[in-house]
């Protein structure tokens, strides 16, 4: 399996976790759906766009940085702002909101997903 098929998979499976543990979010099944479609009708879009906006904060990341989710505001950050796009990161699964609830052993798991997420972006680019 490629890096970018693995990467898609890992998304998909972080969005199915959190609608596990937070299921009245319904924002999150239709972020699902739109991922899905997505990633299906562009393959490496997802990897693409996370590489643009959300790997710059690998460091934040990988220091396991709770920051990052509370209190960061991302806009002024990203390098590559797609036009209608700039809500992105606060919004795309809105964690900054979802942290405040989540108990540590699921943050422990978010910060795996985004961990694997970096790598499998760094092996893609590097």
């Amino acid at each position: 399996m490629s890096n970018v098929k693995k990467f898609n998979l890992t998304v998909n499976n972080l969005i199915s976790d959190l609608i596990l543990v937070f299921p009245d979010y319904k924002y999150l099944s239709v972020f699902k759906e739109k991922f899905t479609i997505l990633s299906k009708y562009n393959v490496r879009k997802p990897i693409e766009y996370f590489k643009s906006t959300v790997y710059c904060f690998h460091a934040e990341i990988k220091a396991h940085n709770s920051d990052f989710f509370l209190k960061k505001d991302y806009i002024n950050d990203i390098n590559v702002i797609q036009e209608n796009q700039e809500w992105a990161l606060d919004q795309v699964l809105n964690l900054k909101d979802l942290w405040k609830e989540i108990t540590d052993s699921n943050k422990d798991i978010i910060w795996s997903y985004f961990n694997i997420l970096i790598k499998l972006t760094e092996l893609e680019y590097n």
